[in-house]
């Protein structure tokens, strides 16, 4: 097993929703992972550039030690991004563009190109299957940044 996996002890709940390494969140369910640059931290809340003019912002742990400049992985789970067609009013929403959408019986996961890294989004099938140019909401309260 990968050393890193002893950096994060706790419940499987806890382990699952607050993985402290990219191993232990790939071990552990389905996980995305985006890959930016530190450009500002205020206390415990990271601004991270995607891509050129594109920023999220996620929250840092009390003893992760970032600087600006700092390259960053970032975890998120599929179920926990939100796709829509319309920009929506929220906070960390970058435009994305749907490769490709498997039925997978209660979900449809869509496969959606973000910055130029694929993410993958789990949607309850009773939505209307999407397709082509979205807005992706990468909800900051499940952002994780992770160590590689």
């Amino acid at each position: 097993m990968n050393s890193l996996a002893s950096s994060n002890v706790g419940s499987p709940e806890d382990i699952y929703y607050n993985p402290r390494s990219k191993f232990v969140a790939d071990f552990v369910g389905t996980t995305n992972f985006l890959h930016g640059k530190v450009v500002e931290v205020i206390n415990n809340e990271v601004t991270i550039e995607l891509a050129t003019d594109t920023y999220v912002k996620a929250r840092k742990t009390p003893d992760q030690v970032l600087n600006i400049g700092d390259q960053v992985t970032l975890a998120i789970r599929p179920e926990y991004i939100k796709v829509s067609r319309e920009p929506p009013t929220a906070d960390n929403v970058v435009k994305g563009y749907i490769k490709e959408s498997v039925f997978l019986g209660p979900v449809v996961s869509y496969f959606i190109d973000v910055c130029g890294q694929e993410t993958v989004v789990d949607i309850p099938a009773s939505k209307k299957i999407m397709e082509g140019e979205v807005y992706v909401v990468l909800t900051k309260d499940y952002l994780r940044i992770v160590t590689d």
